[in-house]
């Protein structure tokens, strides 16, 4: 078993979501990596199984399709040993035989990392919630959403 400090006190786990789109064949998986809080890899996993559960959802597209979210399983769970604070190395990985060049080749320039990527310009299928786009609309114009809790 891998090294848990006795002081540990947060995990990253990566959580395998399978999204489906009511007449679309094309697959989406993401990879959601989240925070957890925990001082054991039992507890950890424990807390990440619950989120992953806890991710699943049915939903409506804006097209009126139907929209489901289903958790997989985890793909890797990881100790934190840095405290939380700027800097902190949150986790790595390895890989071991690579030339110079393949080394080089794994760094991207600024325009290809995920945070400077162009939003919208992906082709894939729609698994927006209607009605978080619905009431976002309503918000830009100006109207309330329609509160849930009224009955």
């Amino acid at each position: 078993m891998a090294h848990i400090p006795s002081n540990a006190e947060w995990f990253l786990a990566d959580l395998v979501i399978a999204i489906e789109v009511e007449g679309d064949p094309r697959s989406v998986t993401h990879i959601n990596t989240v925070l957890v809080r925990a001082s054991t890899a039992e507890d950890a996993y424990t807390a990440a199984m619950k989120l992953g559960r806890g991710s699943e959802y049915d939903d409506v597209n804006p097209a009126g399709k139907s929209v489901s979210a289903r958790f997989l399983g985890l793909r890797e769970l990881q100790v934190v040993h840095d405290k939380l604070e700027h800097g902190a190395e949150l986790f790595y990985s390895e890989r071991l035989g690579l030339t110079p060049a393949e080394s080089r080749a794994l760094a991207r320039s600024k325009d290809l990392l995920s945070a400077f990527a162009p939003s919208g310009q992906i082709d894939r299928p729609d698994y927006s919630s209607a009605k978080v786009v619905s009431d976002a609309l309503a918000l830009v114009r100006g109207n309330a959403p329609p509160d849930d809790h009224e009955a």
